[in-house]
């Protein structure tokens, strides 16, 4: 039997076993993964928010303490914005910038809240420090699996260098061997891909212990892990760093 599940130009299907097998056992980059987000565009990634839960904004919500009173936030890997226009829905009204690289992206983000926050269009592996630092950074559903483990640490490493003396980064994930109804292959407890018609995501959740790692490599420490659940009652963590 076969399932597949279409969202405008995305689709899945379940019924397949590890379908890049043969890349998933050599390294990979987060440049690996840059197509599928081009060829799903922000409808697309809407459409999975809401099939994971995230639409809602449930994840800002479970961290409400630590940007009720932030002065600045930072949306890394912003996406469509949906991060952010959850932040002013619940009636944030400090500073935010969202960086994100993929050009569709920024321009929906700009369409639809970017009178209200800055947004910069660039690749977080290469962006420069700005003028500003920040009380809370925020690396949100799948920014930091995004990358594979050898790229993780360095990433987070870049973002510290960002942070306000005070302040925060949160890095959300889904617990290691929870797979989403839209994975096509587990490829080891850690690892899944999820496939659109033309490309594939490569996705590496991080352990506790590997994001205390991160944060000491960064000269920081894990302050909190908050477990939540999203809408559509799947189970997932936020690891709170500073």
């Amino acid at each position: 039997s076969q399932s597949r599940y279409h969202v405008k130009t995305f689709s899945y299907s379940n019924d397949l076993a590890c379908p890049v097998s043969t890349s998933m056992t050599k390294e990979w980059t987060n440049e690996d993964n840059k197509h599928f987000y081009e060829e799903v565009g922000p409808q697309g990634l809407m459409a999975l928010s809401k099939d994971v839960g995230l639409a809602g904004g449930c994840d800002i919500a479970a961290i409400k303490p630590y940007w009720s009173n932030a002065k600045n936030i930072l949306d890394v890997s912003a996406g469509f914005g949906r991060a952010v226009s959850a932040l002013l829905q619940f009636g944030y009204a400090g500073q935010i910038t969202a960086i994100e690289r993929d050009a569709g992206f920024c321009r929906h983000m700009k369409h639809g809240v970017g009178e209200k926050i800055q947004v910069i269009q660039e690749d977080i592996r290469n962006l420069k420090l700005l003028d500003h630092k920040y009380d809370l950074i925020l690396l949100l559903w799948s920014s930091i699996a995004d990358f594979p483990a050898s790229e993780q640490a360095s990433i987070v490493k870049k973002i510290a260098a960002l942070r306000s003396e005070s302040g925060h980064i949160a890095i959300d994930t889904s617990p290691i061997g929870v797979f989403p109804p839209h994975a096509v292959a587990e490829c080891g407890p850690q690892t899944y891909v999820i496939q659109a018609k033309h490309s594939v995501v490569r996705i590496y959740r991080p352990s506790q212990g590997e994001i205390s790692r991160y944060a000491e490599q960064a000269g920081l420490q894990l302050v909190e892990m908050i477990p939540y659940k999203t809408d559509t009652n799947r189970d997932r963590i936020l690891y709170i760093i500073g």
